[in-house]
């Protein structure tokens, strides 16, 4: 089976540092930031950038991610690596599964929690990032890896990461961290929730 993870906010708690930097890029342009609901809800499907031009802001790519790396750097030391992530990985490697991370966050704020948290040493054969449009991504990963997509789980923890797992026909797996809603998913597009990354273990032995 191929396990793949999102980063920020499945395998990193770092919402509030998340929406210290948005709230950061909102200002920078002179228009009010939506709640942490609100923005998700806006990018179910598509690319982050909608979320802005919605709300007017017509800047740049580029300039908007210069200011968010500013204001997420800031406040890197509060980022923590979920405690049950780490023993959850060593466990579904134990089971023979692979697994790989796939995340739309920048480099330049990805490679630095990677090496405080010794991510790099876990049994996770695939890293991409950034990566606009995850579906695109899976895509390629179950071509290289001749994995079925119906042997395949994504877990991600807002609702445009089990759209995209639809989209390829893989599992989606909806991490409820406690920052959004259960209300925003709906049953049509995730096919489990948990509470715990724990649970993915059972998941994948149960067929739950």
């Amino acid at each position: 089976m191929l396990i793949l993870w999102d980063l920020n906010g499945t395998a990193l708690d770092d919402m509030s540092v998340w929406y210290h930097a948005i709230r950061r890029v909102f200002g920078a342009f002179g228009a009010h930031p939506p709640t942490i609901a609100e923005f998700f809800s806006d990018l179910q499907t598509g690319h982050f950038l909608q979320v802005y031009r919605k709300r007017g802001i017509t800047a740049s790519e580029d300039e908007l991610n210069e200011v968010y790396v500013e204001a997420y750097m800031e406040r890197l030391s509060d980022v923590r690596l979920y405690p049950h992530f780490e023993p959850t990985v060593l466990a579904l490697a134990d089971l023979g599964h692979m697994q790989g991370i796939v995340s739309s966050q920048i480099p330049a704020l990805v490679d630095p929690l990677i090496t405080g948290f010794a991510l790099d040493q876990l049994p996770i054969a695939h890293w991409a990032y950034p990566v606009p449009l995850k579906d695109v991504k899976f895509t390629a990963l179950l071509t290289e890896t001749g994995i079925a997509p119906t042997d395949a789980i994504y877990i991600g923890d807002t609702p445009s990461d089990a759209k995209h797992a639809n989209k390829v026909g893989m599992r989606a797996v909806t991490y409820l961290n406690g920052y959004l809603p259960k209300e925003l998913f709906s049953d049509s597009i995730t096919d489990d929730f948990i509470r715990s990354l724990e649970e993915v273990v059972e998941l994948t032995t149960t067929g739950r």
